[in-house]
């Protein structure tokens, strides 16, 4: 059950992510990069939240502070951040296949490295991390 969570919270922040990127970059005129800066930003913090509260939500007395868990989970988003961004130079920009490639790729990649460092070190408990 964990893992639909997870990838229901991954969807919902990628689908905000993708909107305010776009928004930012039609409505606003922003550029791409300011535009997925914003969007990554919001998206992280619906994702700590819905992660937080939802997927890995704590059981009693086990609760972590939470400024310790908010640290650990944006070093596991920068890191899928930084795993998409290189599978992407990658396939696309060095090895010159087609997109859609470097997206099978990440989507293959990424979310299971992302799961397991968010279940095992992020969001672990005292107990589970001892046992």
């Amino acid at each position: 059950m964990q893992i639909v969570r997870f990838g229901a919270v991954g969807v919902s922040a990628a689908l905000l992510h993708s909107g305010i990127f776009l928004l930012a970059i039609k409505q606003l005129g922003w550029t791409a990069v300011g535009a997925n800066t914003l969007a990554f930003c919001i998206a992280f913090v619906f994702a700590y939240i819905g992660h937080r509260f939802w997927t890995f939500r704590p059981s009693q007395g086990t609760e972590e502070l939470a400024g310790a868990t908010l640290v650990k989970f944006f070093t596991v988003a920068i890191t899928g951040y930084g795993i998409n961004t290189f599978i992407a130079w990658l396939v696309v920009d060095n090895g010159g296949y087609a997109a859609l490639w470097a997206l099978l790729a990440m989507l293959l990649v990424t979310p299971a490295t992302v799961f397991s460092l968010a279940k095992y070190w992020a969001f672990a408990t005292k107990a589970a991390e001892t046992g």
